[in-house]
């Protein structure tokens, strides 16, 4: 997973390509076009999701090699440091995520056993983990895209019966509830979006 933070790029985690997931996290500098280690995560993963908030990167669930993790934790880099945070009520990996305001929202997911269409918000003030409104879709593999105070949800793998979809689903923060806003052209999984 990649992310961009000031005037650096993250590249954090994921799979080495044969038999691990990877805790180390490599940034790169836009001013001198260098790549250097920063602090390993506190926990080896991939498939995992990373959003910035409040100038510290979030990272959220995810697969260890022997299942999908509910653990979190945060990067600081003023400090060079990875700690870890309150973990999700589920375990999830290939979710997705986005930030409305100050609150980071990780959007459905797999759990090993079947796709998810549970929503936790993360309040970094308190804390703690919530659920809100459920998507109308269980998704994995989706795209997250936020635009003001609503985030989209799109595309994605509905499962071996379903397959892949084409829908999208706006979330609005204010009311908690999800709508469906149509469908794009093309079904997707594992894209970016922005």
């Amino acid at each position: 997973m990649t992310v961009a933070l000031g005037d650096y790029i993250y590249a954090i985690g994921g799979y080495d390509g044969f038999s691990s997931c990877l805790r180390s996290v490599e940034r790169y500098d836009m001013s001198s076009s260098t790549w250097s280690y920063v602090s390993d995560m506190c926990v080896a993963r991939s498939m995992h999701d990373v959003a910035v908030l409040n100038k510290r990167l979030f990272v959220v669930g995810g697969y260890d090699g022997g299942g999908d993790l509910a653990s979190c934790e945060v990067y600081t880099p003023e400090l060079n440091k990875w700690e870890l945070i309150k973990e999700m009520g589920s375990p999830r990996c290939m979710s997705g995520v986005g930030v409305v305001g100050s609150s980071l929202f990780v959007v459905g997911g797999c759990d090993c056993s079947q796709n998810l269409s549970s929503v936790e918000v993360y309040d970094e003030d308190k804390g703690v983990w919530d659920r809100v409104a459920d998507m109308k879709e269980q998704r994995s593999g989706h795209g997250v895209a936020v635009v003001g105070k609503k985030l989209y949800a799109l595309g994605g793998y509905r499962g071996p019966e379903d397959g892949y979809s084409s829908s999208v689903e706006c979330y609005d923060v204010e009311s908690d509830c999800w709508s469906s806003v149509g469908s794009m052209k093309a079904e997707r999984r594992r894209f970016g979006c922005s």
